[in-house]
């Protein structure tokens, strides 16, 4: 089972890691504005990547804000459901690294255990090809 979005093929569910653990006293004014969530305004620690748009944002911002209104929160007429979120491993990567180099190098020991699976719908089910027609029969020899 699989899915197409741009061309990709992507498996039909998600394995999320767990967010990274921060230290309470890190200050994140100063985080480049990719790292930060537009609807929280914070360091982002289990970003989500919405792929329909491409826009990434704090897991339970989106989440959250998809169960109230079921939209995008950046562009509103455009319809969002839980199924349209995937990890974006790439951002979480940068906000790790961010927050290691203001940490001296050190941040607190961080889970192993992935978050939850999450399952994409599956696709609608196909019909069987038709069976390939045998190929012709030589032609009689005289």
């Amino acid at each position: 089972r699989v899915f197409t979005f741009l061309g990709t093929s992507m498996a039909p569910g998600s394995r999320w890691p767990a967010p990274i653990l921060l230290p309470s006293d890190l200050d994140d004014t100063d985080a480049p504005d990719a790292l930060v969530c537009p609807i929280t305004q914070e360091l982002m620690t289990e970003p989500a990547l919405v792929i329909t748009t491409g826009r990434t944002f704090q897991r339970d911002a989106i989440t959250r804000w998809i169960s109230e209104n079921g939209t995008c929160p950046l562009r509103r007429n455009e319809p969002l459901s839980l199924a349209d979120l995937a990890p974006n491993l790439a951002v979480r990567q940068m906000v790790e690294s961010w927050a290691r180099e203001r940490c001296g190098g050190v941040l607190p020991p961080q889970p192993t255990e992935p978050g939850p699976v999450r399952v994409a719908p599956s696709p609608p089910a196909r019909e069987s090809p038709a069976p390939a027609r045998p190929a012709p029969a030589p032609p009689p020899t005289p």
